[in-house]
């Protein structure tokens, strides 16, 4: 539940939503401490990263994704293919 902007990079991560991202030693171990202090917090977290996941990463949502890059690129080709 806490990271840097480096590993939430491209996860799509709300800070404060999702996780906290700290950058920085004592910025990190602060908010470590503040989660460990604050259990109903860190289950807020979870549970909001783990809806995330479930959206963002689950088989269901990459496998929609990838049908929609593949018609994208299916339609660009043909579009390209009629201009000739």
């Amino acid at each position: 539940v806490v990271t840097t902007s480096i590993g939430a990079d491209g996860i799509g991560l709300a800070d404060g939503v999702q996780a906290l991202v700290r950058d920085g030693i004592d910025p990190f171990a602060a908010a470590v401490v503040d989660i460990l202090k604050h259990p109903d917090r860190a289950a807020a977290l979870g549970a909001a990263a783990r809806r995330l996941a479930a959206d963002q990463f689950s088989w269901t949502s990459v496998a929609v994704r990838y049908e929609q890059l593949y018609e994208r690129v299916r339609s660009s080709h043909q579009s390209a293919g009629a201009s000739r």
